[in-house]
């Protein structure tokens, strides 16, 4: 293995593990603003905690993809000096992953939205009192 060689591992290691990161935590912010945003009575403070943390985790997968999208020069320049490789294979697939389920997370929230609007507004009302 040359020099470049690991420099360009250790550089696309960096970056994938820091989106990664960036990924996993966006993941858990994102479904707790869905808990709280979609559990049963949402007062006022709750649904602008809600936004906010949503916006949060928004910024957090703009955050996640930068660094996915960063990783790729160093893995395409690292397949390309060692070839086929496990790792270099691994760290490129775990990098377009990451990218690809952070864009699927930003759409997650409107479409759940839409899906409990969709079957709370279908559910008769059975409120014969």
């Amino acid at each position: 293995m040359t020099k470049t060689s690991k420099v360009m591992l250790v550089f696309a290691c960096i970056f994938v593990t820091l989106a990664f990161s960036l990924f996993a935590i966006q993941a858990y912010v994102e479904l707790c603003s869905m808990g709280i945003l979609f559990k049963g009575e949402t007062t006022f403070g709750d649904a602008i905690g809600g936004i906010f943390i949503y916006i949060y985790s928004i910024l957090l997968g703009i955050a996640a993809i930068v660094a996915g999208v960063v990783s790729l020069p160093f893995e395409i320049v690292l397949l390309k000096k060692v070839g086929k490789k496990w790792y270099s294979l691994t760290l490129l697939i775990v990098s377009i992953a990451v990218v690809v389920s952070a864009v699927l997370f930003f759409f997650l929230l409107p479409m759940v939205s839409e899906a409990v609007n969709s079957s709370s507004s279908s559910v008769p009302s059975t409120s014969s009192y």
